[in-house]
């Protein structure tokens, strides 16, 4: 702890001005968070303070070599993407109110057929990952061995997609997105016996994502249904700032085992020789932004001009279909990482900041990410005004624990259980929901209501 404290007072200037911005920034968010688009910017800032603000400190001896010229560029470019996303923000995003997220009746939720049909939907998906894995219902649903036997993993795939690969991915973000809202529906029922099979059904599926060992797995899974806690129970304020505090170490924890043990096996956390030092790693995108600064002024790599963008978005077409679909990222890692018997030995984040760079470079690129961040805000922010308001509220809890995750890259890869999520939704209301419990209008308010 005093190694990190004081690694905090041996920061730079231009990192101790971010700091003050991100505060601020964040206060203005909390205090108008009754405003749906307001508590979204709330995401947003922690999510830029979790990847940009963290690791100097954290990792403070990383550091030392940088030079005072490429850490003042870094930061003032994620000062760039705060400027800029706050400079839009009420232009663009409508002022939805927050309480939208409750406007749903429970009883309508327990008669209306949603946990039944999320209930199938698991079955038949749980049947095929079994099929996939010869029925080792052990091995798949509890993967102790953590990543290096990966042939139990249900939905396992290579990294470049076979003829296959795309619906193997398809029932994987669906599973996924399903097994999230066992969590939601379990806090959100009155029925305590449906209460009971949701609980039964997190503890029989969730184990797998933390043993997986992927951090962003974990958030879409289990965070929606603690933000439902939070939205849905009279709790006082100190009785919710315990909730999170509580929910924070847990995570925090998981995430710490998950890292340090998904690729020797979590037995070996139980061995009484186990000597090993339990850290986050994966958070350095400031970094990364370095390294891309510094590619790009010594003409390694050259501005892609939307490329990189345009390689994410095609993600959705099959590798089948489509041969030649560009990768994603692989100049970078090559420059990072090197090669290894064709490929690149390792994919490397580009950040999310690094990312706009290596679109529209130094000085264009960090407004890239705040523009798009804007965009998908108002479509989140659109949500509850229509469609059926439990289903809609969870896909905005969901949406929201994408944010994190869109800190590494903005990238389809981590958000296709909300895409598959939204289809699944869209497609229930439409055939099977009950048009007497889809949403009324939402009233927008120009007024800011402390």
């Amino acid at each position: 702890m005093t190694t990190y404290i004081e690694a905090l007072f041996h920061q730079s200037f231009a990192y101790y001005a971010v700091v003050a911005l991100f505060v601020v920034l964040l206060a203005e968010a909390a205090s108008k968070s009754r405003e749906l688009r307001w508590l979204y910017a709330c995401f947003v800032y922690l999510t830029i303070c979790l990847w940009y603000l963290i690791d100097p400190v954290y990792r403070s001896g990383e550091y030392a070599y940088v030079s005072n010229e490429d850490f003042t560029l870094a930061f003032v470019q994620v000062g760039i993407f705060l400027v800029v996303f706050r400079g839009l923000f009420e232009l663009v995003l409508p002022p939805t109110p927050t309480r939208s997220l409750r406007a749903f009746d429970p009883r309508m939720l327990d008669h209306a057929g949603v946990t039944k049909v999320v209930v199938i939907a698991w079955l038949a998906l749980l049947a095929i990952g079994m099929y996939r894995v010869n029925f080792q219902f052990r091995a798949a649903l509890f993967p102790i061995e953590g990543r290096h036997i990966w042939g139990t993993h249900m939905w396992a795939r290579p990294r470049i997609g076979g003829a296959f690969s795309f619906l193997v991915s398809v029932a994987d973000y669906t599973y996924m997105f399903i097994c999230s809202m066992f969590g939601m529906i379990a806090v959100a029922t009155l029925r305590p016996n449906v209460r009971r099979w949701m609980i039964a059904l997190m503890l029989l599926t969730w184990p797998m994502f933390v043993l997986e060992g992927s951090r962003h797995k974990v958030l879409i899974v289990a965070m929606p249904a603690a933000f439902s806690l939070l939205l849905l129970k009279s709790w006082s304020r100190q009785k919710q700032i315990t909730f999170v505090v509580v929910s924070l170490l847990v995570v925090n924890f998981l995430m710490l085992i998950a890292v340090t043990y998904r690729n020797v096996g979590y037995a070996e956390y139980f061995t009484s020789e186990r000597d090993r030092k339990m850290t986050h790693f994966g958070l350095n995108m400031t970094e990364e932004l370095m390294y891309l600064n510094r590619y790009q002024q010594h003409g390694a790599m050259d501005v892609e001009w939307g490329y990189n963008y345009f390689a994410n978005a095609v993600n959705l077409v099959p590798r089948v279909l489509w041969p030649g679909k560009p990768q994603v990222g692989m100049k970078y890692a090559a420059l990072r990482v090197g090669m290894y018997r064709g490929q690149t030995a390792a994919t490397i984040s580009h950040g999310i900041i690094g990312q706009g760079v290596t679109n529209f470079g130094r000085w264009l690129g960090p407004a890239a990410p705040a523009i798009i961040l804007l965009a998908f805000g108002y479509w989140v922010c659109r949500l509850p005004e229509q469609g059926m308001p439990f289903l809609r509220a969870c896909l905005v809890l969901a949406c929201f624990t994408a944010l994190p995750n869109f800190g590494r890259d903005i990238t389809l890869f981590t958000f296709w259980p909300v895409i598959f999520g939204t289809l699944g939704i869209f497609a229930y209301e439409r055939y099977f929901a009950d048009p007497r419990v889809f949403a009324s209008p939402v009233e927008h308010s120009r007024e800011h209501v402390v």
